[in-house]
């Protein structure tokens, strides 16, 4: 029962804001920012919002809270030898957290005008991208000018080298751009998010190029409603090719549905594989999601990332940060492989079919062959 009632709070509790959020910087370079839940000689227990983080005090060199208040124990330490010079580095050239990304105020979502889905394509088509890796590819979109994307972590794949196509709009056509081995910043495989940095090679190219990047803007779910109309954009595949930067339009359908632990958007807005990590524009041009699931054999139904949940992430992406090191002090174990079936003759790897109670396999309707869906022409 305590530990159902946590996982409830766990979920409700990002809604809340980071009101008494404290700032923890680590001694490999690292910041987080998060509630304090508990505190002894040995750790310190911080809310992520939806998993509770523990971080060793040895591996803290200052904690300050929201107020700007130093507590008396903190006091800045230099980081250590080699792992801080990486990281300060970084933070020279990168922006604050909070200024990563745009976020729509009251304000400017009531002063914006609806746009129809022509206006929205004719501004944000451009911050679309491709993103693509060994296993395939997806649709990621500019939350940055300085070189930072969003997009799906299940479309990186892992990890590995990562590409992303640029596009833009020139007097004599579409130009695209292709960079190769795009860094991952940091990942996240509970909320299906991953953010991607071009290195400097990859900014000297943009700028000799005379691409622009343009950031989007992420809107209001507490202005979002059933019935709204909103735009999806992104690279869904007709076989080997590639269809950049298609438009689908749709409204919302839900605005929460739970899906795996996480209350999504659901949306009509016709995506399919290649959509995954692409935005959903509003009718005013704020993204309201990141296009992550739909329902296969059915169309209409698809389902997006609320933003909320994605600035949680590019908040404390450094508790996220891509690593093939267990440096947030969590390491996700394999879980363990199904067994081969090997009995009555089969080959290792499958498995036997249920059956009904007349002893056919279910389906077949006793005539011992069963009818393969593909979902349509």
């Amino acid at each position: 029962m305590k530990r159902a009632l946590l996982f409830a709070l766990l979920i409700v509790l990002p809604a809340a804001g980071t009101a008494g959020a404290t700032h923890i910087s680590l001694k490999n370079g690292c910041k987080i920012e998060a509630a304090i839940l508990k505190e002894n000689d040995e750790s310190v227990f911080v809310d992520l919002g939806y998993m509770i983080l523990r971080i060793p005090k040895a591996d803290i060199s200052a904690m300050q809270v929201g107020d700007g208040e130093q507590p008396p124990e903190s006091s800045p330490k230099p980081p250590e030898a080699g792992a801080g010079e990486d990281a300060a580095a970084v933070e020279e050239t990168s922006p604050p957290q909070e200024a990563l990304y745009k976020a729509a105020t009251r304000e400017m979502h009531e002063s914006t005008a609806d746009m129809t889905a022509t206006q929205v394509v004719e501004r944000f088509n451009d911050s679309v991208v491709v993103v693509s890796s060994g296993s395939g590819w997806g649709s990621g979109f500019v939350i940055h000018e300085e070189g930072y994307i969003v997009t799906n972590n299940h479309v990186i794949g892992g990890g590995g080298k990562i590409n992303v196509t640029l596009f833009q709009k020139k007097k004599d056509g579409i130009e695209k751009l292709e960079l190769r081995d795009v860094e991952i910043l940091a990942n996240n495989g509970y909320f299906d998010v991953a953010l991607l940095k071009f290195r400097e090679g990859h900014m000297k190219s943009i700028r000799e190029k005379g691409f622009e990047l343009k950031p989007v803007t992420f809107g209001r779910m507490d202005f979002v409603k059933k019935g709204d109309a909103v735009f999806a954009i992104g690279n869904p595949g007709l076989g080997r090719e590639v269809l950049n930067r298609t438009v689908s339009e749709g409204i919302v359908s839900s605005r929460a549905r739970n899906i795996t632990g996480l209350p999504y958007i659901q949306t009509t807005a016709a995506v399919n594989p290649g959509n995954s990590g692409g935005p959903l524009f509003n009718a005013k041009g704020h993204v309201i999601g990141i296009v992550t699931l739909k329902a296969f054999y059915q169309e209409g139904i698809a389902f997006a990332l609320p933003p909320v949940y994605i600035i949680e992430f590019l908040k404390n992406r450094d508790a996220f940060a891509h690593s093939e090191a267990a440096e947030g002090g969590i390491r996700y174990l394999n879980p363990p492989r199904r067994k081969p079936a090997v009995e009555n003759g089969e080959s290792p790897g499958k498995t036997e079919p249920e059956k009904a109670e007349d002893g056919h396999p279910e389906g077949d309707a006793g005539n011992g062959k069963s009818e393969e869906s593909n979902g349509g022409d």
